[in-house]
């Protein structure tokens, strides 16, 4: 406490207030509805918060490395497989690219409006939350090159928020939306309806 006489605050005061005054403000002693009253109570922020969206960011952005170029470097170390047919015919092939898309419904299912596949839908089914991937093969026959061939490889775990996902870029009222959290950060998977993080 500050002498007698000397005029000035307390000196354990917090922000130009005593303590007994701070505690008060802070842990006030009837409720209030200040923020029911207000007309914009129950909707969800305009944009995420940046400070909650940078936790996930460090999963998030090596998942899109290995998207991106991880990807294409593990495919340029792949070595070109060259082999004999019965007839005599050489054949050379090699791995061109691979592409892991956005999680979307099996092809040819009846009655789906929008193709794409969110996390909340993985975790209420109990599935996992997983895109398809495909390999793109260039082969020659005979040293003659013949048109590009696709295979599909399986599907994939997506992270969440990473640019294989489809909230990827989404706002909180679009997360709201499609059952999501507002302040989804992402990082993580979603894999037999349980959300999985890997370190």
């Amino acid at each position: 406490m500050a002498p007698q006489g000397s005029g000035g605050p307390p000196r354990d005061a917090v922000g130009g207030l005593s303590v007994d005054d701070a505690l008060r403000v802070a842990y006030p002693s009837s409720p209030s509805l200040k923020n029911l009253t207000s007309e914009s109570w129950s909707l969800p922020p305009e944009r995420a918060n940046p400070a909650l969206r940078s936790l996930g960011r460090p999963h998030v952005d090596s998942f899109n490395y290995m998207l991106g170029d991880g990807l294409r470097r593990a495919v340029e170390d792949l070595p070109q497989v060259e082999f004999a047919l019965e007839g005599g015919a050489r054949v050379a092939l090699r791995v061109t690219e691979c592409h892991v898309d956005k999680p979307r419904t099996p092809p040819g299912a009846v009655g789906v409006r929008d193709s794409r596949v969110f996390p909340t839908e993985a975790r209420q089914k109990g599935g996992s939350y997983k895109g398809r991937c495909t390999l793109r093969f260039a082969y020659s026959v005979n040293g003659v090159w013949q048109p590009a061939l696709e295979k599909y490889m399986g599907e994939l775990p997506v992270m969440l928020r990473s640019d294989a996902c489809n909230l990827a870029g989404m706002e909180p009222p679009e997360m709201v939306e499609r059952g999501e959290q507002e302040q989804e950060w992402g990082g993580f998977f979603v894999i037999g309806g349980h959300e999985r993080l890997i370190r």
